[in-house]
């Protein structure tokens, strides 16, 4: 398989549909060589390249992650890379393989959280998904849980909801009234009403 010649940017195209097909195809077929071309190209390539690998990249672990959780460090060194493109993309990767690779991502924790705090609201999104679901492995949950804590505090009012609700599976019994109590707290300050009433339907189900 010619990888190259089927990224989005060698076709000409600038939209990301060459890139999703050709996700597809190799999760299809689990080629490892296409893989073993793919990550060269995301840490060789120009930056066009680059930005079509992470999405071919992130994308097959949206369906595959086993494809890619090998690779774990490569991404881990990426989301702190001063290309918002590849910084988020590495990150969206990490949430996906994080479940098959929890030892080695749950050792690298300051690395996530400061791509969080410095990154975009995609990247924050992502980290937020990688600490949840470290949360949910029992010997993480005592290290994850103040981060996702930290998380909840300090995001935008309209990531909130989305992170609450996210975590609200993975919260233990002796952190549920913290956790009710800081909801609570965020979300008499919200402006918007769809905000409050996502909130208010969470706290009704959690409670």
């Amino acid at each position: 398989m010619d990888v190259a010649s089927k990224l989005s940017s060698a076709q000409g195209e600038r939209g990301e549909a060459a890139n999703i097909a050709l996700a597809k195809e190799i999760c299809k077929t689990g080629d490892e060589t296409a893989l073993t071309v793919l990550f060269h190209l995301l840490e060789n390539g120009k930056p066009k390249i680059q930005s079509d690998c992470i999405k071919v990249l992130y994308e097959i672990g949206a369906e595959r992650p086993e494809l890619i959780a090998g690779h774990s460090a490569v991404f881990l060194r990426l989301v702190s890379s001063k290309n918002n493109r590849l910084q988020w993309g590495a990150m969206t990767a990490l949430d996906y393989i994080t479940p098959l690779q929890p030892q080695i991502i749950a050792k690298n924790l300051r690395t996530i959280v400061a791509a969080a705090d410095k990154g975009s609201v995609i990247t924050r999104d992502h980290a937020v998904g990688v600490l949840v679901k470290l949360a949910k492995i029992g010997r993480n949950y005592t290290k994850c849980m103040p981060m996702i804590f930290s998380q909840l505090k300090k995001c935008p009012d309209n990531q909130l909801p989305a992170y609450a609700e996210l975590t609200a599976p993975a919260i233990a019994k002796k952190d549920r009234l913290a956790f009710i109590a800081l909801l609570k707290a965020r979300s008499r300050k919200f402006k918007k009403t769809s905000q409050q009433r996502r909130m208010e339907k969470l706290l009704k189900a959690f409670s």
